[in-house]
C-alpha cells in the first residue's frame, strides 16, 4: 500500500530527465513494481524505455512512476 508522502513522489513518465531510473506504478495493486527501467525519450504519445537486460519498453507519456 501507498502512503501519502509516496503519491507526491509520483511522477509522470514524460516529467523524467533523459537517463532517470524509474520503477513503474501499478494502480490495479496499488503498488510499485520491482523491475527497474531507464527512461531514454518521448515521441509522440509513447516513450522509449529499456529495462536492465536492454530489452525495449514504449510506456505511454503519462505512465506513473516512481523515479529511483
Amino acid at each position: 500500500m501507498l502512503s501519502e508522502i509516496d503519491i507526491n513522489d509520483m511522477l509522470n513518465l514524460y516529467e523524467l530527465d533523459r537517463d532517470s531510473l524509474f520503477k513503474l506504478y501499478n494502480p490495479d495493486k496499488k503498488q510499485v513494481e520491482e523491475q527497474l527501467f531507464m527512461f531514454h525519450h518521448i515521441d509522440g504519445m509513447y516513450s522509449l524505455c529499456k529495462d536492465m537486460a536492454g530489452g525495449v519498453y514504449h510506456f505511454a507519456a503519462w505512465t506513473k512512476v516512481f523515479k529511483v
